[in-house]
């Protein structure tokens, strides 16, 4: 049986928090109260986490828009510029989140056994996906960035399957978003629009982002 595993990290490709163990049809958001309310995941005071399109807007998670494309350097560099600022935003929001993918690429393609279906029972599952977030961490604090520098080379398919539109996701019953969170990244990304359109007409080149 597939898991939903919830975890955060750092720009250092760190583990923050991790929790494992829900079934893999279970909604994001349901996974997140019980993180929050349940397993002690904590949030920073005055921070706040970026989440994929499966989360809206809450008081400490800045989802991107859905509905609107959110792409990389690779879909730039095919020509897709943005358009608006809902998608400026979206590509410098996915630029950041970028750091979640990668770690988990890099856990699965280091610990094979995350690759495979297993005959493990769920508890031995999510003490396996546990112990192997920890490891990554442990290894990483010993051989610093240069830890899985062969591991993060990525293969063109992976490249291009980060363009993507965000789709409509159904949140489950008594989700609501955070209109406080809405309105900072409304005004967050009129100011990014604001500040690109300003850099484009003193003759900025167009940006690359990873």
């Amino acid at each position: 049986m597939s898991q939903n595993v919830l975890a955060a990290c750092n720009q250092e490709m760190e583990f923050l928090y991790t929790l494992a163990g829900w079934e893999g049809s279970a909604h994001d958001i349901t996974v997140l109260r019980d993180a929050i309310y349940s397993k002690g995941f904590k949030t920073p005071e005055k921070k706040y986490w970026l989440g994929d399109a499966g989360y809206s807007n809450t008081n400490t998670v800045l989802a991107p828009y859905r509905g609107t494309r959110y792409h990389l350097k690779e879909t730039r560099l095919s020509g897709k510029k943005p358009e608006n600022s809902k998608e400026l935003f979206n590509l410098w929001h996915a630029s950041l989140r970028n750091v979640i993918e990668r770690i988990f690429r890099v856990l699965k393609r280091k610990y094979q056994i995350l690759r495979t279906p297993s005959e493990y029972s769920i508890a031995t599952q999510t003490r396996i996906i546990l112990a192997c977030c920890t490891l990554h961490n442990w290894v990483r604090s010993l051989e610093g960035v240069n830890a899985d520098v062969l591991l993060e080379q990525e293969s063109d398919a992976s490249r291009r399957s980060r363009a993507s539109v965000q789709p409509a996701v159904a949140y489950p019953d008594g989700a609501v978003t955070s209109k406080k969170m809405d309105k900072f990244r409304d005004e967050l990304a009129e100011k990014m629009w604001s500040d690109y359109q300003r850099y484009l007409a003193n003759g900025g080149l167009e940006e690359q982002f990873e």
